[in-house]
């Protein structure tokens, strides 16, 4: 048989009666030291940058040079090769900027010159920025406002799609560019910060 506690017992001699429950006793809480791990004796280091990829580029904060069309590896080839894009032969893939375009100092960005990674730390540590503005809400919002159905998501490029899209958000960038255009304008009407 088990053994019952006081508290037990007179919670079952309530209910026989037909007595409201008594209540809980509460013991006194007990302090114990709290253990120490390996990683608690390693002194704090304020971020200054977020964490950092393995890549040497990402490391030495090498500018990105945007230059597409000079990546000849195999695998990369391989894969403009499967593209299907309506006009493989005139799609632009270099996204370089002047270098002239702006000045040479924070808060100006020049693709193909400047470190992204160093503008995002400067950005982050210095003002309040939208990183990810809630994109997945804002759409589901639109879509119960205006009705967006498999019809909507296919568009005129994705009509002889084999498999059902709709709820593939990702799609409307193609399909519907302009409610993510529009999603995107609410969020700069809006302003207060930047948007990445």
């Amino acid at each position: 048989m088990l053994n019952r506690t006081n508290y037990e017992r007179e919670c079952v001699q309530a209910k026989k009666r037909g007595l409201e429950l008594p209540r809980k006793p509460r013991g006194k809480p007990v302090n114990r030291p709290r253990l120490q791990f390996d990683y608690d004796k390693i002194a704090p280091v304020p971020a200054t940058e977020p964490p950092t990829p393995t890549s040497d580029a990402a490391r030495n904060h090498t500018p990105n040079p945007y230059i597409n069309s000079a990546l000849v590896h195999e695998q990369i080839l391989a894969v403009r090769a499967k593209a299907t894009n309506l006009n493989k032969e005139t799609l632009k893939i270099d996204h370089g900027q002047d270098s002239s375009l702006y000045p040479e100092s924070f808060p100006h960005f020049v693709r193909g010159r400047d470190s992204a990674r160093t503008y995002i730390t400067s950005l982050f540590t210095s003002q309040i920025a939208i990183y990810d503005g809630a994109m997945g809400t804002m759409i589901q919002n639109y879509s119960k406002r205006n009705r967006l159905e498999e019809e909507e998501y296919r568009g005129d490029r994705f009509l002889d799609w084999s498999c059902n899209v709709k709820g593939n958000n990702d799609m409307l960038s193609i399909s519907q560019p302009q409610i993510i255009q529009d999603i995107y304008r609410q969020y700069l009407e809006v302003g207060g910060s930047n948007m990445i």
